[in-house]
């Protein structure tokens, strides 16, 4: 949820951080510090979110976070309806229609992996999302190829329109970049 609060002087207000050339604004700072702790397998954080600030020319928000089955049912949906093949309002029909995959993946709605692993110091998060620049997508990708993830593609941008909650006016191209 999003609010205006009011700034240290008392205006009212976002206090939200003005963007800059490196990484943006401080919230995306901070998704670009937790990308920069992460090493595993062959995800090195620090050369992503190295390249991630050197080419920010290239994207508008980076954010990491887990795979869950959840979230890839919700995208499939979201793809099904963004191409006209399920009706929004039939999608609760969809959902009945298989029950089996839906109801192991509400018992793992809250992944609290992430958290499991915190007190060690672990951010467990494997996927990165990546809102690109409009006219940027294959400098992007070409970058994000170079990461030496197990898989880069790009969201549908009618399933991205629909995951980003459809405020866009332009039809957005989300990277996802992920990591085994």
């Amino acid at each position: 949820m999003r609010s205006d609060r009011g700034n240290q002087d008392g205006r009212e207000g976002s206090d939200a951080a003005p963007l800059d050339d490196r990484g943006g604004n401080e919230a995306q700072r901070l998704q670009l510090e937790l990308i920069r702790l992460q090493r595993f397998n062959r995800f090195d954080g620090r050369r992503v979110a190295g390249d991630l600030e050197a080419h920010r020319a290239l994207w508008e928000a980076a954010w990491m976070r887990r795979v869950d089955l959840l979230h890839i049912l919700q995208l499939n949906l979201m793809e099904k309806v963004a191409i006209g093949e399920l009706d929004r309002d039939h999608a609760l029909d969809e959902v009945l229609r298989r029950p089996e995959s839906w109801t192991l993946a509400l018992t793992m709605t809250d992944d609290l992996i992430p958290l499991r692993d915190l007190p060690e110091g672990y951010w467990n998060v494997d996927r990165l999302y990546v809102l690109a620049r409009p006219g940027q997508e294959a400098a992007l990708e070409a970058l994000a190829r170079t990461w030496l993830a197990d898989e880069v593609v790009w969201l549908d941008g009618r399933v991205a329109q629909a995951a980003l909650g459809g405020h866009r006016r332009r039809e957005p191209q989300v990277l996802v970049v992920w990591w085994d």
